[in-house]
């Protein structure tokens, strides 16, 4: 191979390296910016995993078995499309799963999986909610604290948008996570 077919074999290497992170980041961008917004009602976590790092780790109560929608041809492992609508009480709910993303693109892909013979389940692809490494143990106390089954004060914030869906913000007493974290600062002094 000569020199230049090399050369030029390089430049294609590191576009293609910049190009793919760079689109990734304007899909999650334009989700946020032109997505439509849903409140998603959190559920009680397990005991906090020290080997998972700096994040929240989050749960839906949508995600929880449930037998009321099948999906149209899902299989266990299978991708979804999740449709989404908003309950009397302001918080989303599934309304739908199909195997084809809606016309209006207000859908997002998730994993569908068997529970038992008769319930399934969907795995939303938001999971992590990332803080900084200063507040994240004390945001991961709170958000522990503020959804058990007594006391469920904590929700999500998703944006959807063409098939894709992007967390928000994670909120607790109706604050953003980092208001909440800075009143109770101000509140303890």
């Amino acid at each position: 191979m000569n020199r230049s077919l090399r050369l030029v074999l390089l430049g294609l290497v590191i576009v293609a390296q910049i190009a793919v992170p760079v689109q990734l980041m304007r899909q999650e961008e334009t989700t946020l910016r032109f997505g439509t917004r849903y409140k998603l009602k959190t559920a009680p976590v397990d005991p906090y995993d020290a080997f998972r790092g700096r994040y929240i780790a989050l749960t839906f109560k949508e995600e929880q078995p449930f037998s009321a929608i099948r999906p149209s041809g899902g299989k266990n492992g299978n991708s979804v499309y999740v449709i989404l609508e908003e309950g009397d009480d302001g918080f989303a709910r599934i309304s739908k799963l199909s195997s084809a993303l809606p016309k209006d693109g207000l859908a997002f892909r998730s994993e569908y999986r068997s529970a038992n013979m008769s319930d399934f389940a969907v795995v939303f692809p938001f999971r992590r909610f990332y803080m900084d490494e200063e507040n994240a143990p004390q945001a991961e106390t709170a958000y522990r604290n503020h959804s058990r089954r007594d006391n469920i004060q904590a929700y999500a914030t998703i944006r959807v948008y063409n098939g894709h869906a992007s967390l928000e913000q994670l909120y607790i007493e109706d604050q953003p996570i980092r208001d909440f974290l800075n009143n109770s600062n101000s509140r303890s002094r």
